[in-house]
């Protein structure tokens, strides 16, 4: 199989778009405002993806896109859990299932982590043995891994929502989404992939546009006053 220049964007780009992350939280020795279950949420959905490819075989560039995603949320999950490690609690360790459990996606060590991604491929490894031949199995690990890739832009939205704010938040970031979004619809479309992909790259579009949206009317704040940030601005209000 030969790759085109635009295959080896689409492979590559949605994983380099965290480089800057990683760079940041290297830098400053600290996760800052950055949510480890963003990586939670990219590594299910993309080790979904991989079995969705199994049961319908669909552009290769696809697959590699999900292997090459899951190898870079791994790295940074693991920056990510090095830098959280040394502010936690010497004592805090998982000894039970009960404690696994109870500290999810928030545990001390990579390797737990690591051991939650390989039990995930195992039972998604012994449902495709079992149902891999079938059309509605498909159908199913299609829409469950395309739906939860499509919640991955909606934390933002609310969190401006509930601040009523976009204090801080990059246009050039929103860009970049709202850019790749747009460029993932046309692609799925060209390629023929499965249906998922497409409606999974409108929601996210759509949720981009809610944040295009919410940046032109919080902005507002930032011209009550000519020293007022949004952020004091909000708080002058609620006070009130």
């Amino acid at each position: 199989m030969t790759l085109s220049v635009l295959d080896l964007a689409m492979i590559v780009l949605p994983a380099a778009a965290y480089l800057d992350q990683y760079k940041k939280i290297h830098k400053s020795g600290d996760t800052g405002t950055f949510n480890p279950a963003t990586c939670g949420v990219l590594l299910v959905c993309n080790i979904i993806r991989v079995f969705f490819w199994l049961a319908r075989r669909f552009d290769t560039v696809l697959l590699y896109q999900s292997f090459v995603m899951i190898v870079a949320q791994l790295l940074l999950l693991e920056l990510c859990v090095r830098v959280q490690h040394r502010r936690r609690r010497p004592s805090f360790q998982i000894k039970s299932l009960k404690d696994y459990t109870s500290a999810f996606w928030a545990w001390p060590h990579f390797s737990h982590y690591v051991a939650f991604c390989a039990a995930l491929a195992g039972g998604l490894w012994l449902l495709h043995l079992m149902f891999g031949s079938s059309a509605a199995y498909a159908d199913l690990v299609g829409a469950v891994a395309l739906g939860i890739e499509a919640t991955v832009p909606m934390p933002q939205a609310w969190n401006n929502y509930k601040r009523k704010s976009t204090f801080g938040l990059s246009w050039i970031v929103i860009m970049s989404w709202f850019g790749g979004d747009l460029f993932k619809i046309g692609y799925y479309i060209a390629s023929g992939a499965p249906a998922q992909f497409t409606m999974c790259g409108f929601v996210q579009f759509s949720v981009d546009l809610i944040i295009c949206y919410q940046i032109a009317r919080y902005s507002v704040y930032t011209r009550i006053g000519s020293t007022a940030s949004p952020v004091s601005t909000i708080k002058m209000g609620t006070s009130l």
